[in-house]
């Protein structure tokens, strides 16, 4: 039996977002400690990028893994390893061993997205269900522009090291809590991962899926480029401290907050299709404007923030909506649908991140030009994806 019903919630929560604390807490660091080892640009945001391709990895493999050793097992092995890996991480000598090691981290702090949801799934009804995930995305939700800040304050009063530090006691707590606080699941299934790869390659086939992963994954990767780049442009160009990037980078995350928490009440009531499509229109117009602004006019640290907060709203209205209609639609398989909706969504987001290292997209204008080639992928698929609903 469970040992309480709110301190299980609280344990699976804690699964869920470490993942993020791991992203969020780190951001602000990135330009110390590509100073700390005298690297280039890309090469500190590789420190990021590793880690999303980490995540992706385990978000494609943890389930499989946790329908053969069950889940309680996997989670405790994934962080674990996530321990072991970010203190090593604190202890890094060189920029390379420091991508090296974040990229296993994410292998173990990425199961909770995935294996949390399907525990909420597994032990609780429709109900409650609703209720639980109302609440981790509100958790989210304070995590995104609160988390930066503190980052930005250790960084800045101690040493990038005491953030890794930080993030080890964190999981070393959320280990302690799983083991206590989760029942092991008795079911297994031997063929698990065949099983899983027929109904990836089935979903992989399916037209309805690949158009609504290609806007999903375009969405994100409109907010990925700028956590990506944001540092850059912040401390680089403005001058700013850790502490004050973490601050604006804050409040231009509180329009992804806003567009995600204000969505989630009207999921049941819209048509979604219609709804993504209208988004996709919106989106397209802010970024066109967005991009307009800044070619012709003086930018200005205010003109980032207030372009980059409107784009985001529509970015944290569209990956709910995207994630919702990817569940209804695949219901007879929702966990692999979840695993690959995931999967291609942070896989696109570090190879499109690596890309725009390349071509060295860490300046306001350049960011929002290749904002806009995403803002044209993802309103071509959105009308794809209505006209298919509609002949249907």
């Amino acid at each position: 039996m469970l040992k309480g019903k709110t301190l299980h919630i609280f344990t699976v929560a804690s699964t869920i977002l470490l993942t993020k604390l791991t992203t969020d807490l780190y951001i602000p660091a990135i330009v110390s400690i590509q100073e700390a080892f005298n690297s280039s640009a890309y090469n500190a945001k590789l420190t990021l990028n590793a880690y999303m391709l980490g995540f992706a990895l385990s978000i494609i493999i943890c389930a499989p893994l946790s329908k053969k050793f069950g889940i309680k097992n996997i989670t405790l092995v994934a962080l674990a390893t996530c321990f072991v890996t970010t203190t090593l991480c604190a202890f890094a000598n060189s920029i390379h061993s420091l991508i090296f090691f974040r990229f296993i981290e994410a292998i173990g702090a990425g199961v909770g997205t995935i294996l949390g949801r399907i525990i909420i799934n597994n032990k609780y009804n429709y109900s409650d269900r609703i209720k639980i995930f109302s609440l981790f995305a509100a958790l989210t939700a304070a995590s995104t522009p609160t988390m930066p800040i503190v980052g930005g304050f250790i960084d800045e009063y101690s040493s990038w090291r005491y953030i890794f530090v930080t993030i080890a006691v964190i999981t070393l707590i959320v280990f302690i809590l799983v083991k206590n606080n989760l029942e092991d699941d008795k079911e297994r299934v031997n063929n698990a991962f065949l099983d899983t790869i027929h109904n990836y390659v089935s979903l992989l086939r399916n037209p309805h899926f690949l158009y609504i992963i290609i806007v999903n994954s375009s969405a994100w990767c409109l907010y990925f480029m700028y956590l990506n780049a944001s540092p850059f442009i912040f401390q680089n160009d403005f001058g700013l401290s850790s502490v004050g990037y973490s601050i604006s980078f804050g409040l231009s995350s509180l329009g992804f907050v806003s567009g995600s928490l204000s969505i989630r009440h009207f999921l049941k009531k819209i048509d979604l299709n219609k709804f993504i499509l209208q988004i996709s229109l919106y989106n397209c117009l802010i970024v066109s404007l967005a991009t307009g602004y800044h070619l012709f006019f003086e930018k200005s640290l205010i003109s980032i923030i207030i372009s980059f907060t409107l784009i985001l709203i529509t970015v944290g209205a569209l990956l709910p909506t995207c994630l919702t209609l990817t569940l209804k639609r695949f219901k007879y398989c929702s966990v692999d649908a979840l695993s690959l909706h995931f999967f291609i969504q942070i896989l696109a987001c570090a190879l499109f991140a690596i890309a725009s290292g390349l071509i060295k997209a860490s300046t306001d204008l350049k960011l929002l030009i290749l904002e806009c080639c995403f803002t044209m992928i993802l309103l071509v698929f959105a009308f794809i994806n209505s006209k298919v609903i509609d002949d249907d």
